[in-house]
């Protein structure tokens, strides 16, 4: 998940993130996995971490290994609040889901102004009026 350091506190790379990522003892909060470590994930969400020694192994299986990198997640989505409370170290898919609501909510918006952008630029057929004689009625 990219995103920009200029829009953060000028002391997260130094001092906050390593702060959060050493409280959370290098493991998502959520799920427990280990910050750095490589792991085979099932479609049941289920994951095994792999030892680095069984690396070469495991990828000559063909097995699908992911290299996790923990983030850090604002859990009130607002990155100006940089108390530690509201700071969590999570793997990009915890991170993901927790989110998910969010997302859904700014996916809508983005949609709904899109539509609105492109009414500007569709001319609307103009309607014919319907003539109804006095015998109809």
């Amino acid at each position: 998940m990219p995103y920009d350091h200029r829009q953060y506190d000028p002391l997260w790379l130094e001092k906050i993130r390593p702060d959060i990522l050493k409280r959370d003892n290098y493991h998502c909060s959520f799920c427990g996995v280990p910050h750095k470590s490589y792991i085979h994930r099932e479609r049941n969400g289920k994951w095994y971490q792999i030892p680095i020694a069984d690396l070469e192994q495991e990828k000559s299986l063909k097995v699908k290994i992911v290299r996790i990198i923990l983030v850090i997640a604002h859990m009130d989505h607002n990155i100006k609040n940089n108390d530690y409370n509201n700071l969590r170290a999570l793997r990009q898919r915890c991170h993901l889901n927790y989110d998910r609501p969010i997302h859904k909510v700014l996916r809508k918006a983005t949609f709904a102004a899109k539509r609105r952008q492109l009414r500007l630029f569709v001319v609307e057929p103009k309607k014919q009026k319907q003539n109804k004689s006095k015998t109809e009625a």
